[in-house]
């Protein structure tokens, strides 16, 4: 949709901008853009585009990000950028791309970026929830946490949630009780090998950062003849769809992606 010809009385436009539509929360995020636009009548435009990648052209001054240069040149009024932009980029490289679109009214979804607004989930309260659920109502001990992505918001939150938690329940943290992720499902299951068949844990608990590696974790833990949560917990963050078609009910966080 081009816009070159619009006038200041015509209905404005927002971008948004997304890496991928596939994953889980991706539709209900957009979902809750375009109703909410419709309602203040505002066209919007979605920009998915994968990895903001800097393609450096001789005789250029600034780096091509591929379809988010379209964004350049249309009359837009604000963009939206989502949080999975983030998942694979460094602080410095989102805070780069980022800085090509701050002449624009922007706002950021779980990024860390300067100069720009951002709307992000009570991580902290969410996880603290979990792990007093685990700590005071189960009485566990031997609790393992999987990661997220190095250097994203949300994840580092969660992570410090529960450090935060064993150190007021008087529980010595263990770095051999966690384990990288990155939000797959492939790496939870990744997590559990490295917990239970390298590390050789013997635990109560294993708390993921999100729910596609509690369904990752769930079906590596099942592999090995363990029962979910008989012989060890698990509990995720997001309550995505997915996670509610598990074997069992999964312990998680809600969070509205439309919202």
């Amino acid at each position: 949709m081009l816009l070159e010809n619009f006038s200041s009385k015509d209905r404005k436009t927002i971008g948004v901008f997304v890496s991928r539509l596939g994953r889980v929360w991706g539709p209900e995020f957009v979902q809750g853009i375009t109703d909410s636009a419709a309602e203040n009548d505002l066209n919007v435009i979605c920009f998915v585009g994968g990895k903001p990648t800097p393609i450096i052209t001789p005789g250029h001054l600034q780096p091509s990000y591929g379809l988010y240069d379209i964004a350049r040149t249309e009359r837009l009024a604000g963009v939206i950028v989502s949080g999975d932009l983030g998942y694979e980029l460094g602080l410095r490289e989102m805070q780069l791309f980022i800085e090509n679109y701050l002449h624009l009214p922007l706002i950021v979804n779980a990024l860390q970026v300067d100069g720009a607004p951002n709307i992000i989930a009570d991580n902290m309260t969410g996880m603290h929830a979990v792990l007093r659920h685990l700590f005071d109502d189960h009485k566990y001990k031997r609790v393992a946490f999987i990661c997220g992505p190095e250097n994203q918001i949300e994840a580092e939150q969660r992570f410090l949630a529960y450090r935060q938690a064993l150190r007021s329940h008087n529980i010595p943290y263990d770095d051999t009780l966690v384990a990288p992720g990155d939000f797959s499902i492939e790496s939870g299951r990744a997590a559990v090998r490295i917990l239970l068949d390298e590390r050789n844990q013997h635990l109560d608990a294993i708390v993921c950062a999100n729910d596609r590696m509690a369904l990752g974790a769930f079906v590596a833990l099942q592999l090995r003849g363990y029962q979910v949560p008989g012989n060890i917990a698990l509990t995720g963050f997001d309550d995505i769809r997915e996670a509610r078609s598990m074997g069992v009910p999964l312990t998680t966080v809600r969070q509205s992606f439309y919202e």
